[in-house]
């Protein structure tokens, strides 16, 4: 993370001219390389299919087509959404069960989908095997297992795992990752861990520990992308995304985000997520960064503090671009930015909660009203207007910062409608982040 560096914006209703300032610590890392690609819904997971990103959607019962930035719902009336992937131009899901009652399904967009095979507890994170197979965890049994598409046999490769979620593989090496649980109703969570399980040597091995392991990519030759929900007291808004090779090499690319779930990867190696609690779809760039971060004070607490594409920038300055946004207490302001080679802008700012009084910060208690169901840590969002004087803006979202007070383990009634954190815990938002995505036209 690039610190101490100053950033020049102009804007209007904020104080008029350019402010310079250093920031306090209190922003996200790694935003340079994080995009939102559109909206979701309480989704656990996706995949990339003919060029369009598949989400389940666990309260809806769908899955859903996000093209352009618009979900679509495709597949409807299914229970229990969980896990989800892509193999030689089929799609495969799970959905979840308790009772030895989960099952994987094969579905090709626009047929009836098949149920391949039923009879587990609790599937994760799906992964396609070139050989005609899937790799999947079963965190109700503490199996990771390969389905053989073809025979439809379960052949059980590792037991006695705690909460398995995510499995990878390459050739005989086989990378999993484990939750960490609780040993029971209102004890402290238990850390997890990321392994290698090596077929071609019959061994096991761990290669670091990690907090709430999530999801896992395979990048290249022992390297692997890896999503953590949270951090060790399961705060909001403090997941991260790790690089990690086989010897225990870890990079820290991005941190500060909200509760990924399990992921997929284009073909240049991006991996894509979704998160829950905040509705969008995210995408974490892991080749060399584009874009910059440089954060600055701008007024009243607005910031600007990462770019993705192109760069912030002046007003006055040759080749930039205004960005008007309506909505804050204290007026609309605007945002001047430089495009990169392509036309492209996409960036970050972080505007304080103070800034819209009017707006609760109390948890929703049904975020999704039509299903009224409850799913905790999800919070409105201010409702702000933008737009571009030249270009387009192709997409916007906000999601909120979380605070972080108190510490939310022990838990109680995890799982029910009746869930609650430990005595003075809370994460109602301090801040908003917003992304910015600009392009040609308008």
């Amino acid at each position: 993370m690039i610190r101490g560096w100053l950033l020049a914006i102009g804007l209007v209703g904020l104080g008029g001219a350019s402010l310079y300032a250093e920031l306090p610590d209190e922003f996200p890392k790694g935003f340079d390389r994080l995009q939102i690609v559109g909206p979701c819904g309480y989704s656990f997971g996706l995949t990339l299919f003919a060029g369009d990103v598949y989400y389940t959607d666990f309260n809806a019962q769908s899955i859903f087509r996000l093209r352009n930035g618009k979900p679509e719902p495709v597949l409807t009336g299914i229970p229990a959404l969980y896990g989800i992937t892509t193999g030689k131009g089929e799609i495969f899901y799970a959905t979840d069960g308790d009772q030895k009652d989960a099952a994987i399904h094969r579905w090709m967009p626009d047929t009836n989908p098949e149920t391949v095979f039923r009879g587990m507890t609790r599937p994760r994170q799906l992964f396609y095997e070139d050989r005609g197979a899937l790799l999947f965890a079963l965190e109700g049994e503490g199996r990771i297992v390969r389905l053989d598409l073809k025979s439809r046999e379960l052949e059980t490769l590792a037991e006695g795992m705690t909460a398995p979620q995510a499995v990878v593989s390459e050739g005989e090496k086989i990378f999993f990752s484990q939750y960490g649980t609780m040993n029971g109703d209102g004890t402290p969570l238990v850390q997890g861990q990321l392994s290698l399980l090596d077929r071609g040597k019959a061994k096991e091995k761990e290669i670091i520990k990690i907090w709430r392991a999530r999801g896992l990519s395979l990048l290249g030759p022992d390297r692997l992308a890896v999503l953590s929900e949270s951090d060790e007291q399961d705060h909001g808004s403090s997941a991260s995304f790790r690089i990690v090779d086989s010897a225990g090499k870890v990079s820290l690319l991005v941190q500060g985000f909200d509760y990924p779930q399990f992921n997929a990867q284009d073909g240049v190696g991006n991996v894509f997520t979704t998160a829950p609690r905040d509705r969008v779809v995210l995408k974490f760039l892991t080749g060399a960064s584009e874009g910059e971060e440089k954060q600055v004070q701008l007024g009243r607490g607005v910031s600007a503090f990462a770019s993705v594409l192109g760069k912030f920038s002046e007003k006055g300055k040759k080749d930039v671009r205004e960005l008007r946004i309506r909505g804050a207490k204290n007026g609309p302001f605007s945002v001047w930015v430089e495009p990169d080679p392509k036309g492209r802008f996409a960036g970050w700012i972080r505007i304080p909660a103070e800034e819209f009084p009017e707006l609760s910060r109390q948890e929703l208690k049904y975020p999704d009203p039509a299903t009224q169901t409850y799913t905790p840590g999800v919070f409105a969002v201010p409702n702000l207007e933008v737009a571009a004087v030249d270009g387009a803006v192709l997409r916007h979202h906000v999601i909120p910062q979380r605070g972080n007070k108190g510490v939310r383990w022990p838990m109680t009634h995890v799982g029910t409608g009746k869930e609650a954190p430990a005595p003075g815990f809370s994460e109602e938002p301090v801040a908003y982040l917003v992304y910015l995505e600009v392009g040609e036209g308008g």
